[in-house]
């Protein structure tokens, strides 16, 4: 009801709530704290990795900025991208398109959208999503939460397919 209410669960969903899970896990911040905030809700089938997966993020000292469901965001996927925040199930279109999304299954997961920007080309002009994110397009000047050192990890645990190399 939650979701329905804040616009994340929207008429014509791929899956229902019985096939969502909410995953609770503790995270380093940028702040170099542990915070004990960290919530995702993802499919019941990719829970327990997805626990796994922040476990290990964790265990590494790999920073996230925030890790809020999307109800605090009305399901605003800029607003989220906006504040840095790692999210995963919201009901909503891939970007520039009009296919649903993985993260409508709950299938994929944005992770700090700042340090690891959507680049795409919108009238054959590059775009980047959010705009804080124009600062890391540089991939090679390695910086704390930047994805690479944990594509690996998420591929370990099935999620083999990487924003970063579209």
């Amino acid at each position: 009801n939650e979701m329905k209410v804040h616009r994340v669960m929207n008429p014509g969903a791929p899956v229902g709530c019985d096939r969502l899970r909410l995953v609770t896990f503790g995270y380093l911040g940028f702040d170099g704290q542990i915070h004990d905030d960290g919530e995702i809700v993802v499919m019941d089938a990719a829970s327990d990795h997805v626990l796994q997966i922040f476990v290990a993020l964790r265990a590494r000292r790999f920073p996230l900025a925030s890790a809020k469901l999307m109800n605090e965001y009305e399901g605003n996927d800029d607003a989220s991208m906006d504040r840095n925040n790692t999210s995963s199930h919201n009901v909503r279109a891939v970007a520039g398109g009009s296919s649903i999304s993985l993260h409508a299954f709950g299938l994929a997961i944005d992770l700090n959208p700042v340090q690891n920007p959507f680049l795409q080309r919108k009238e054959g002009k590059p775009t980047v999503s959010p705009k804080a994110g124009a600062d890391y397009l540089d991939r090679k000047n390695a910086r704390p939460g930047m994805a690479e050192p944990v594509v690996d990890l998420f591929a370990d645990h099935g999620f083999v397919i990487w924003g970063g190399a579209w």
